[in-house]
């Protein structure tokens, strides 16, 4: 098993325990939990509240370099439509309110570091845009937690308007400058891909780099996708005609079809939309393209 679908299965609640060593890292999920190299740092945690609502725990720590990229692996292969909270210690074993403790001192810990910062901070600065977003991002969090589990709210001082306008911009820009470097990175990778999806498609290598497109192989009884998730063929073959018949209604006119709450599963993933270009299943947006391809390979009609 590659590592990758270790946390595809975590995220979709795949199998029971699953683990995945290799020599740069250890990544593993028992239960609802997926971990780090051992107990002592769980990453993410699936939760049900008392009121039947689901959601993700997921850890704010940061460790090793290794331990930072499996967190961010994990944080990619988690759909859409599940709520993330993010908090210290993901790993809340009962319902005691007790046991909430340590989180929300670290969230009051947390926003007393940054109002320190800020006191010291040169006004009008980007820095001090940065650790206002960083406190507002910490109030979101600590009430989320809190209106989640039902507890008492974490008292964080509140921004003023100035401020909160001050982090729209602040966040605008970075998330212009986060695209405009994943667009460099893409355009750098590109110049490579080709030979690697040969490869990948071939089955001579088991992973592509992030930056490559999602594209999907048969691997002798499984349909595999380059990000990692696979299903069986005949679970491809059975869901494949519907889902065509999808793609084709929405190239005709229709603008998407939004499953979220009716979507059947196709393995063990959740289809969630199809519109004229990409269908969604987990958290994978597939090409529209890519499936068409795999029906032909597959036998499976799309007329």
């Amino acid at each position: 098993m590659s590592r990758q679908a270790i946390e595809h299965n975590w995220a979709h609640k795949v199998e029971a325990v699953y683990k995945y060593q290799h020599t740069q890292g250890r990544l593993f999920y028992e239960g609802d939990t997926i971990y780090s190299y051992g107990k002592h740092f769980p990453i993410a945690s699936h939760y049900t509240n008392e009121a039947g609502k689901e959601a993700i725990l997921f850890t704010t720590r940061g460790y090793s370099v290794t331990t930072s990229k499996h967190i961010a692996q994990v944080r990619q292969a988690i759909p859409r439509n599940i709520p993330i909270i993010y908090c210290y210690n993901p790993e809340v074993r009962g319902w005691n309110k007790l046991e909430h403790l340590e989180n929300k001192s670290h969230y009051d810990k947390e926003a007393i570091r940054l109002n320190k910062a800020l006191v010291l901070c040169r006004k009008g600065t980007q820095k001090e845009a940065r650790l206002l977003s960083e406190l507002n991002q910490v109030q979101e969090n600590a009430r989320a937690y809190c209106d989640f589990f039902a507890i008492e709210p974490v008292t964080v001082e509140k921004l003023t308007e100035a401020q909160r306008l001050s982090i729209i911009v602040f966040d605008k820009a970075q998330k212009a400058r986060a695209k405009a470097q994943e667009k460099a990175r893409a355009i750098e990778a590109s110049l490579s891909q080709a030979e690697k999806i040969a490869q990948w498609l071939a089955s001579e290598r088991n992973s592509l780099p992030y930056a490559c497109p999602l594209i999907l192989r048969v691997n002798d009884d499984n349909v595999e996708s380059s990000k990692g998730a696979s299903v069986t063929v005949e679970e491809a073959r059975d869901h494949l005609p519907a889902i065509l018949k999808m793609i084709k209604a929405c190239g005709n006119g229709r603008a998407s079809y939004d499953l979220e709450h009716g979507g059947h599963m196709v393995g063990a993933f959740k289809l969630l939309s199809v519109d004229c270009e990409n269908t969604t299943i987990g958290c994978h947006v597939i090409p529209n393209g890519e499936l068409i391809k795999l029906a032909k390979v597959l036998g499976v009609s799309h007329v």
